[in-house]
C-alpha cells in the first residue's frame, strides 16, 4: 500500500469503519424470521408512512400479542422512538413504489443508524485513548459486540437507543453538556427505563463536579425527550405516563425479588452470559482500578448510569429477553455506556504481561459474533 493511500485511509478511518460496518450488517440482516418485538415496530412505522396512521385495524399482518385493541383502532404497544426513526425508511420504500410490507426497510434503518453508531463511537474513543488504539477498539465495537448482532441486524428498540446513547457520550467527552442532557433525554423514547440511566448521569456528573448549576441543566434538557413520550403516551393512549401501550396490553411485570437470579443469568448463562459472549470482561477488573483512576468525570458517570440501567432493567424483564436474536440485548445500552471505561481497562491490560491474553479473548469475541450474524437462525 502506497504511502499516499495509508494516509487517506487513515484520515478517513471513521468513514470507512462506518460504511463498512453498514454494508457488513445490510448483508448479514435479520430479513426473515423476525422477532415480534421487532415486527411490532415495523408495521406501526409502514402504517404510517404509506397509510398515514398507526391504525393498523386494517393491515392483514395483526396478529401479534403487542397489538392491542383501543377505542376503534388496532395499535401497537412499542415506544415511539422504536417506531418513528424507522419511518424515513418506509416513506422512502413508498417513494420508490414499494407499497407493500416489507422487513427490508426495517433492516436497513437498524443497519445505518447502527452503522452511524460506530462512527459516532469512533469519535468518542478518540477521546479516551491514543488514535491507534481508538482504531482498535471501533473496530472491536462494530464486529465484537452485540452492536453487529442486535442493533445492526435487525431494527430493536436498542438500534435506537444505542445511538443516542453514543450521541450523548459524544457530546460530554466534547465538553457539551447542554447537547449531552438533550440527547440524553431523547434517548427515553426508546425505552422508558433509559430514564434511569439519564438521571443517574446527570446526577453523578453534578455530584463529581460538585455543581447544582450541571444538575438543574441537566434536569432541564432532558424535558422535551420525556415530554414527547408523555405526549405520545396520552394522545394514542389516554395514559400520561411513560409506559406507554404496555400497560393497556398488561406486559409490564415488575419482579424485583428476580433480580438475583437475573443478575446472575446475565453474567454466566450458557445462553446470554455477558462472560460468554464478551470473554474479554474476564481480564477487565485487572486494569479497572485504573482505568477508573484515569476516567475523567463524564467517564465515571457514564459507566454508573450503565450499571444502574442494567440493573432496573433486570428487575423489569427476565435476563434472555426473548428469543430469535444472538447474544443479550439487555445489555446493548448499558455497555455503550460503559465503552469509554472499558476501552481504559482494555489498554491497561493490554500494556501488561497479559497483552496476548486480551488480544485472544478479542479475537474470540470478533468471531463469536461473526458466528451469531451469518449463522441461521439468528
Amino acid at each position: 500500500m502506497s504511502e499516499r493511500v495509508r494516509t487517506w485511509c487513515e484520515s478517513h478511518f471513521t468513514g470507512i469503519v462506518a460504511v463498512a460496518a453498514f454494508l457488513i450488517y445490510a448483508a448479514t440482516g435479520a430479513y426473515w424470521g423476525l422477532s415480534i418485538d421487532v415486527r411490532a415496530a415495523e408495521e406501526p412505522a409502514w402504517a404510517l408512512a404509506t397509510l398515514g396512521t398507526l391504525d393498523l385495524s386494517q393491515v392483514a399482518h395483526h396478529d401479534l400479542p403487542w397489538y392491542f385493541a383501543h377505542g376503534s383502532g388496532l395499535f401497537s404497544d412499542r415506544f415511539p422512538g422504536a417506531i418513528f426513526f424507522l419511518v424515513p425508511g418506509y416513506w422512502l420504500a413508498d417513494l420508490f413504489g414499494v407499497h407493500e410490507f416489507s422487513t427490508i426497510p426495517g433492516v436497513l434503518s437498524a443497519a445505518g443508524f447502527a452503522a452511524a453508531t460506530v462512527g459516532i463511537m469512533s469519535a468518542v474513543f478518540s477521546r479516551v485513548v491514543t488514535t491507534n488504539q481508538a482504531r482498535i477498539a471501533t473496530l472491536f465495537f462494530a464486529f465484537g459486540t452485540g452492536t453487529w448482532t442486535i442493533s445492526g441486524h435487525a431494527p430493536w428498540s436498542h438500534t435506537i437507543g444505542q445511538f443516542f446513547v453514543a450521541l450523548t457520550l459524544l457530546a460530554l467527552s466534547r465538553e457539551r453538556d447542554r447537547l449531552g442532557a438533550l440527547t440524553a433525554g431523547f434517548l427515553t423514547l426508546t425505552r422508558p427505563v433509559e430514564a434511569i440511566a439519564v438521571v443517574v448521569l446527570g446526577a453523578t456528573l453534578a455530584w463529581l463536579r460538585k455543581s447544582w448549576h450541571t444538575a438543574i441543566c441537566f434536569a432541564m434538557l432532558v424535558v422535551p425527550g420525556v415530554a414527547l413520550l408523555f405526549t405520545y403516551n396520552g394522545l394514542m393512549f389516554d395514559h400520561w405516563g411513560p409506559s406507554s401501550g404496555h400497560e393497556l396490553g398488561g406486559e409490564i411485570a415488575f419482579s424485583p425479588t428476580d433480580l438475583p437470579a437475573n443478575v446472575l443469568g446475565t453474567l454466566f448463562s450458557p445462553w446470554r452470559g455477558l462472560l460468554f459472549y464478551y470473554p474479554f470482561l474476564v481480564l477487565v477488573p485487572v486494569a479497572f482500578k485504573a482505568a477508573w483512576q484515569a476516567a475523567r468525570d463524564w467517564e465515571r458517570a457514564a459507566f454508573l448510569a450503565g450499571i444502574f440501567e442494567l440493573l432496573a432493567q433486570l428487575a423489569l424483564n427476565r435476563y434472555t429477553g426473548g428469543d430469535t436474536f444472538f447474544g443479550n440485548r439487555l445489555v446493548i445500552e448499558p455497555l455503550t455506556f460503559a465503552a469509554p471505561v472499558l476501552a481504559r481497562s482494555v489498554v491497561c491490560v493490554m500494556q501488561g504481561r497479559r497483552h496476548a491474553f486480551m488480544a485472544a479473548l478479542l479475537t474470540a469475541g470478533v468471531f463469536i459474533h461473526a458466528f451469531g450474524a451469518t449463522v441461521p437462525p439468528f
